[in-house]
């Protein structure tokens, strides 16, 4: 079963966003022909799982999502180990602490709070009760816990939220506009629900923009 194309961006973002959440994969790149065929595709992983392992899963997610036979001899891995990964800034990734919603007739109020090294922060979001409304209350509650925790020096907003099926899973996928003192860009998370919704949506917003917020500079520190 394949994927509603049209809420994953465009280009080769598109398969970036699924390759993404392959287990042990931490960034992807990939990179179209003028024909929009595959001319490479990088990734960088940690050293969970194998090369081999990590390149027949990027064959199979790019074949189940899209019903594209890719050639494995244009993806490459390059692996980093986790003193590298620290480094790097990937110790400061943000988790969920707790998730609180409060429904009236007409409006959803989420207040929720993320964890970053030993700090807690909330984040809060109120807007309209519908289906779709409620998922971006999570996203953009999520959005203003990271606004706080980096006091100003990012602005971050919620473009799209959509719920889709991959493989016969359910997935949540979360656009976010980033501007930063001197780049804007627009990111994109997914994560699969796995019982809560909510937290499914938190993720993904997380998702969008972990590895992007990881370099500014100035984060708070323990």
């Amino acid at each position: 079963m394949g994927v509603d194309h049209s809420n994953l961006g465009s280009g080769g973002q598109m398969y970036e966003t699924v390759i993404k959440q392959i287990r042990g994969v931490i960034s992807a790149r990939v990179i179209l022909d003028k024909d929009g065929n595959f001319e490479e595709v990088h990734i960088l992983a940690n050293t969970e799982r194998s090369p081999k392992q990590i390149v027949r899963d990027v064959e199979t997610v790019i074949m189940v999502a899209f019903g594209i036979a890719l050639d494995h001899k244009v993806v490459s891995v390059v692996q980093m180990g986790d003193d590298h990964l620290k480094m790097t800034g990937d110790h400061w990734r943000p988790r969920i602490h707790s998730i609180n919603t409060s429904i009236s007739r007409q409006t959803t109020d989420v207040s929720l709070k993320i964890m970053i090294e030993d700090k807690i922060i909330e984040g809060k979001a109120s807007g309209p009760n519908s289906p779709i409304n409620r998922m971006r209350m999570v996203a953009e509650a999520a959005l203003d816990a990271l606004e706080k925790f980096f006091e100003g020096k990012v602005h971050l907003s919620v473009d799209q939220v959509a719920k889709v099926r991959f493989g016969g899973d359910d997935v949540i996928i979360v656009s976010v506009f980033y501007v930063g003192l001197e780049s804007e860009d627009v990111l994109l998370g997914a994560c699969f629900i796995k019982g809560d919704e909510r937290e499914a949506v938190c993720k993904a917003s997380l998702s969008a923009v972990n590895r992007k917020l990881a370099y500014v500079p100035g984060a708070q520190s323990s």
